[in-house]
């Protein structure tokens, strides 16, 4: 049975072990420790400029997708915090020292005079984040949050893909995007595999692309590459995959795959079409254990939350669908012999879309197996 989200559920109890909100103090010594480590890398592209960029875009009354995708490890979480608190390190409600006047601040790219003082932080683990949530407290959390707030999906995979190919969530996920642009807030989703996203969503509405490289754990730092979405008109894939897929093979053509490393690789992003520049995130538990503590016990008791899914209609269309696709797999698999790669070619779907769907057991297999079970369905003869 799901858990539902409601005032007796996983949220309230995570709320009696931590506090969801970030004290200035603790918010303001992460960023003096943020500005110590990109000190030490002066001619690099830093987090405050990548914030910065972003707060201009939603200033000029538009709105921002981003996505950090890497291989699990790579430190996609941390980046992702690390930006959305960068952003939000001014915002929040602030005095004034000399008036004791209160006013409440949305991001911003500068500081404050110094006779304001930041009472509280706008950033909630609450509302700026999503785990798993269900399409209706995914929107809920979104509105609530001010202009110019970001507001993240962490566990994008598993929230874009749960209920796999064509769901319903994912169609809401792209109508919010579409209905709520106006609000000029940035939108960020972790995910490992870009390709993953549904080509509306990733040709349409993102604009920027963070692939996390590596992760030297004993630096405590990760480094990326940057890229952007070509905005011209005349393209029919504004991220050129296809066409960087070769030029990466191409340029290291001479290094046997298993004798690659993250140099090579990112040596090769750097000459690829759309690259913008690489950066560096170091580590949020390093630099703020608290901060990172309570994000993680909050990751912890909310990733694991199971969607409620609307069993109407359609619903049980698509799982009609998708419990066709499997059957259809498992004749190519066990007629022909033909690999998880060329099913995916075949489908139309990425080789991590066809194992989902694969390994994903829908209400209406359940009720076909147990007919199968009472001898009411011959799955020969209907292979046949």
């Amino acid at each position: 049975m799901a858990n539902k989200h409601t005032k007796n559920g996983p949220i309230k109890n995570m709320e009696e072990l931590c506090n969801n909100k970030i004290t200035p103090k603790k918010l303001n010594d992460l960023m003096v420790k943020l500005e110590e480590f990109y000190a030490q890398r002066p001619k690099e592209f830093s987090i405050f400029k990548l914030a910065g960029l972003i707060l201009r875009r939603l200033k000029s009354d538009r709105d921002f997708f981003m996505v950090f995708e890497g291989m699990r490890g790579t430190g996609k979480s941390n980046a992702l915090m690390l930006v959305m608190l960068v952003m939000s390190r001014y915002a929040g409600i602030w005095r004034n020292r000399v008036t004791g006047e209160i006013k409440k601040i949305k991001p911003r790219i500068a500081p404050l005079p110094s006779y304001w003082e930041h009472l509280e932080v706008s950033f909630d683990f609450e509302n700026n984040l999503s785990f798993l949530d269900e399409v209706e407290v995914l929107k809920k959390k979104f509105n609530s949050i001010d202009r110019y707030m970001p507001f993240g999906i962490d566990e994008g995979s598993k929230n874009l893909h749960k209920y796999n190919w064509q769901d319903r969530l994912q169609q809401q996920l792209i109508q919010l995007s579409d209905t709520e642009r106006y609000q000029n807030k940035g939108f960020f989703i972790c995910i490992p595999n870009f390709k993953e996203l549904t080509t509306t969503f990733r040709n349409d509405r993102i604009n920027i692309r963070i692939f996390l490289v590596v992760r030297h754990t004993e630096e405590d730092y990760a480094e990326a590459i940057i890229s952007a979405k070509d905005e011209s008109r005349w393209t029919d894939d504004p991220w050129h995959i296809e066409e960087n897929k070769k030029h990466f093979e191409y340029t290291l053509r001479k290094i046997p795959v298993a004798q690659r490393n993250w140099k090579h690789m990112m040596r090769a992003e750097k000459k690829l079409t759309g690259y913008l520049t690489s950066i560096s995130f170091p580590s949020l538990k390093t630099l703020s254990p608290e901060i990172w503590k309570t994000y993680y016990r909050y990751k912890i008791m909310n990733a694991q939350k199971e969607i409620v899914h609307e069993k109407g209609k359609t619903s049980k269309q698509l799982q009609s669908y998708q419990f066709a696709v499997k059957q259809f797999i498992a004749f190519l698999k066990t007629k022909h012999k033909i690999t998880w790669k060329s099913i995916a070619q075949i489908c139309k779907l990425s080789t991590t879309q066809v194992t989902n769907i694969w390994n994903s057991t829908t209400e209406i297999e359940q009720e076909y197996r147990l007919m199968q079970q009472h001898g009411k369905v011959d799955f020969k003869e209907e292979e046949n």
